[in-house]
């Protein structure tokens, strides 16, 4: 068994990968028992407790790993996401806003986009969406969500647009 932090995290995100998450968690435990300075094995622990249901220690992990790395967007987007299963929406919309100004991408966008829609705050889902479709042109994700927030707006046709992209662009592939 590796004892270096790195390889402990790479087999530890395969093992994840594969939905192994016990096997991953103990590895993500060696890494943080080895350097507990590396917000990386944090908020990896974080992210296996998540999946494994245990909550209040992935957020602890997460915040542990902004602890240690203040500006760290990955593990804010990870909180966000533990905080959103938890149906905490102010919690997620303030994770995913940090989240957001440190790693301006069309995932996190998406992230806020949706947690914004949850308190129906469609103008800004709305203008992030749109954001992140300049980003991301071809995430399909973005396309739906962006259709479901322009009909809770009631701007039908640009939602059926968006709706239909998909299909337009099967024809075009």
């Amino acid at each position: 068994m590796p004892n270096n932090v790195q390889a402990l995290n790479s087999l530890g995100a395969l093992l994840y990968g594969e939905r192994r998450f016990i096997v991953a968690r103990n590895l993500f435990i060696r890494a943080v028992r080895a350097a507990p300075d590396q917000a990386l094995s944090w908020t990896n622990l974080g992210s296996a407790h998540h999946e494994l249901g245990d909550f209040k220690r992935a957020i602890d992990c997460h915040r542990r790993a902004i602890r240690l790395d203040p500006e760290y967007a990955t593990a804010f987007a990870n909180l966000g996401n533990t905080y959103d299963f938890l149906q905490e929406t102010e919690r997620v919309v303030y994770a995913q806003r940090h989240a957001l100004n440190f790693s301006r991408t069309a995932a996190n966008m998406r992230s806020l986009a949706r947690s914004y829609r949850a308190v129906c705050r469609y103008d800004r889902c709305r203008n992030l969406l749109l954001e992140a479709k300049e980003l991301d042109p071809a995430n399909i994700h973005v396309h739906f969500d962006l259709a479901l927030v322009h009909l809770c707006l009631e701007e039908w046709q640009q939602g059926f647009d968006e709706y239909e992209w998909r299909y337009q662009r099967k024809e075009m592939d």
